[in-house]
């Protein structure tokens, strides 16, 4: 009973409160969750995910490499915990690294406390973009121009390979990942090594260190995917699937301005094996209810009987492996397979 009327009198406050009031309480708390957000990413150490959490402005300025070497030589290493948010206001802000003015700025004013004891009190500034508050970090451009001096050189491509054991089309980065995302599903949700391998697509080489593999024949494998006898049985069946993948009949099924969204979603720019194809700078929004059930459609056509199969057995296989706990790490139309 208590509940009920609890519920009934927070109805009564909110009904109460002219449209603009609600809507900017709404504003400073989608405001103030994303912040938290933010500090929940830079605590676990993800900061590939951190960065998908720049408004695109700021990841258009300041490289991936130089902002993840920052953290991890400046920040991390001072333990951080999460952040007490103090107050949200909106404001005009300019953004010091361009001068450019932006209205409406959420300010979310926080206390961040690190393992020395130690408390700091800072301002994180978001930006609403299509829906989504996104960060403008508070630098300079001397400020980035000095952390691009520190940690913006990149390895030459004979040492990436070597970094990789001299697998050919093998990724360091995609490897680091792969590390990154075992450590944290091993030690925050506790995951086997063989939902993870599901999940990520990241696999174990003989001395148990994480990488994201090639292919099927990636030398680095303990064993190959496939036995030949396995290849052999499954030789037909793969083909078909290969010819089911056609999707050109797909994207005449979509609104006219779906195929450029998924262009963006699916991007391979990234390739993080943490969500599969998706790339976390790219929001999502209601685009995966959107798609699902044209995607649906086009697998229930008859003639596509092999990938229909083929898809509910792979949906089955992460469901299977995935508790909900780690849905905020998988491509939203397999989250959305896992919760259904």
């Amino acid at each position: 009973m208590r509940v009920v009327l609890a519920v009934f009198v927070l109805v009564l406050l909110a009904a109460g409160l002219p449209a603009s009031g609600r809507a900017a309480q709404q504003d400073a708390h989608a405001a103030e969750m994303a912040t938290i957000e933010i500090s929940r990413l830079e605590v676990s150490g993800r900061l590939n995910d951190l960065y998908g959490h720049l408004h695109p402005a700021a990841q258009r300025l300041i490289p991936r490499e130089v902002f993840i070497g920052w953290y991890e030589a400046e920040f991390l290493p001072r333990r951080p915990s999460l952040i007490t948010v103090l107050s949200v206001r909106f404001v005009d802000w300019t953004w010091p690294l361009t001068g450019a003015r932006y209205t409406g700025v959420a300010a979310v004013a926080f206390s961040q406390p690190f393992a020395d004891g130690t408390a700091e009190e800072g301002v994180a500034h978001l930006v609403e973009y299509e829906g989504v508050w996104r960060w403008l970090p508070d630098i300079d451009q001397a400020g980035l121009n000095d952390q691009i001096e520190r940690f913006g050189a990149q390895p030459t491509p004979t040492a990436r390979t070597a970094q990789t054991g001299g697998v050919a089309g093998a990724d360091p980065d995609d490897d680091q990942v792969c590390r990154e995302t075992a450590e944290y599903w091993t030690t925050d949700l506790g995951m086997g090594t063989n939902a993870i391998a599901v999940l990520s697509g990241c696999r174990q080489d003989r001395s148990g260190t994480w990488f994201l593999p090639t292919g099927p024949s990636d030398p680095r494998l303990p064993e190959p995917i496939l036995t030949p006898e396995e290849e052999r049985q499954t030789a037909a069946l793969r083909a078909q699937i290969e010819t089911d993948l056609d999707l050109s009949e797909l994207a005449t099924m979509m609104p006219s301005w779906m195929p450029d969204a998924v262009n963006r979603l699916a991007t391979l720019d990234d390739k993080r094996p943490i969500t599969g194809w998706r790339d976390p700078s790219v929001m999502v929004g209601n685009l995966p209810s959107q798609y699902a059930p044209i995607m649906d459609a086009f697998l229930q056509d008859p003639n596509r009987l092999a990938l229909r199969n083929y898809a509910r057995w792979w949906f089955d296989r992460r469901a299977a492996a995935a508790p909900l706990a780690a849905c905020d790490n998988l491509n939203p139309i397999a989250c959305q397979a896992v919760e259904t």
